[in-house]
């Protein structure tokens, strides 16, 4: 089914303030007498889609709490939290029901003054949160968010002894309870050395892919539309949210797709809304080669290649044409040294390189095809 709060998706930056709007519409709806049994399943299925969801609601519940003066949300684990939404004796079924059937008059599209006032509400939690930056970060339940700019790697040591490579270009969120450890890589790339501890299972988000190891080694690099899943050592539990289709009216759903376990020297692609795809390895130091800022392609098209460079330098490479853009680049690079790349490619004869202030700007030259060529250096 799909939820009323679907449409709050948007770039990584504006994720957490549309699923903070969400959470509050959610708080003011579940405050309602009238809340109904389907209400309460949509806000189930939306708690399940993603981490930041729960995440969000709970923030935005402890802040209201805490400004009304009562106590606290309790800081329950993410599965408690779902466990306890999910567990509606059957008393309490029966009376939403029946509630359902004597209040719940069908109502204009557009909503009807209940809908206005939730709104209104929700509105106000939203703008409560905006201004309130500083009480925001006092209920942040101890998560700590790492950052690295342009051409800068960091080795991060968590508070349970594991430690966390973190790649150019990339930020991470780790959250810590008693009996979980949560990390989101929010962009970029990260290889995990997790400390052995089976009684705190150690959980990476990237999007809706969740990566479960309890002491292993592992590298994730999370792309808009995929992420790539290396074990290095041990074994980790892959997973992701799909989209198929219902026959109901609402369309499409979300749900968990079967997860993958994978070994030493495996590798899964996860793409976006599709379960997890087991993908051969030959060598697992392609994948970690960027901790010695190296990047190594094998028929990997021109694109990509220009896009993984942005990763680490601060001027780019543009490509005009999609016969270039194909272009399949085989060779071994080193991942600072842009300015080198850009000479190699000038030895081809189906490109062309025009320099300006901002990168590099190429085009498809008179020579041989530019979709037909590899070109490869060490």
């Amino acid at each position: 089914m799909t939820s009323r709060f679907d449409n709050h998706t948007s770039s990584d930056s504006a994720a957490p303030v549309a699923a903070a709007r969400a959470a509050a519409e959610w708080l003011v709806i579940l405050s309602d007498p009238e809340c109904t049994y389907e209400e309460r399943l949509d806000f189930i299925a939306w708690l399940r889609r993603s981490n930041l969801h729960v995440e969000e609601f709970l923030r935005v519940s402890q802040l209201t709490r805490e400004l009304a003066g009562s106590k606290s949300w309790p800081q329950d684990s993410i599965t408690g939290l779902i466990e306890k939404a999910r567990a509606i004796d059957s008393n309490r079924v029966t009376r939403l029901v029946t509630a359902t059937e004597r209040n719940n008059a069908p109502r204009p599209a557009g909503g009807g003054p209940r809908r206005i006032v939730q709104r209104a509400l929700a509105a106000s939690i939203v703008l409560l949160l905006l201004i309130s930056g500083v009480l925001i970060a006092m209920f942040d339940w101890g998560s700590k968010t790492y950052v690295t700019n342009v051409g800068e790697m960091r080795s991060i040591t968590l508070e349970d002894g594991s430690v966390v490579d973190l790649n150019t270009r990339s930020r991470l969120r780790a959250r810590f309870t008693a009996a979980e450890r949560d990390v989101q890589l929010l962009a970029g790339e990260a290889i995990f050395r997790v400390a052995q501890n089976p009684h705190r299972p150690f959980r990476v988000w990237s999007g809706e892919t969740e990566i479960v190891a309890v002491g292993t080694e592992f590298n994730v690099d999370a792309h808009d539309t995929r992420t790539v899943v290396t074990v290095l050592e041990g074994r980790v539990r892959v997973s992701n949210s799909t989209r198929s289709t219902s026959g109901r009216s609402t369309g499409s759903m979300e749900t968990a797709a079967r997860p993958i376990e994978l070994a030493s020297g495996e590798q899964a692609v996860v793409a976006e809304y599709n379960p997890p795809r087991r993908v051969p390895v030959a060598d697992t130091k392609r994948a970690t080669a960027w901790t010695e800022r190296r990047l190594i392609f094998e028929e990997t098209t021109l694109t990509d290649v220009a896009a993984e460079f942005a990763r680490y330098n601060e001027k780019s490479i543009h490509i005009l044409g999609e016969p270039l853009a194909s272009k399949r680049i085989t060779g071994i690079f080193n991942a600072t040294d842009q300015a080198s790349f850009v000479e190699f490619l000038r030895t081809h004869a189906d490109v062309r390189v025009h320099e300006d202030a901002g990168g590099w700007v190429l085009q498809a030259g008179p020579g041989e095809s530019a979709g037909n060529r590899t070109g490869g250096a060490q």
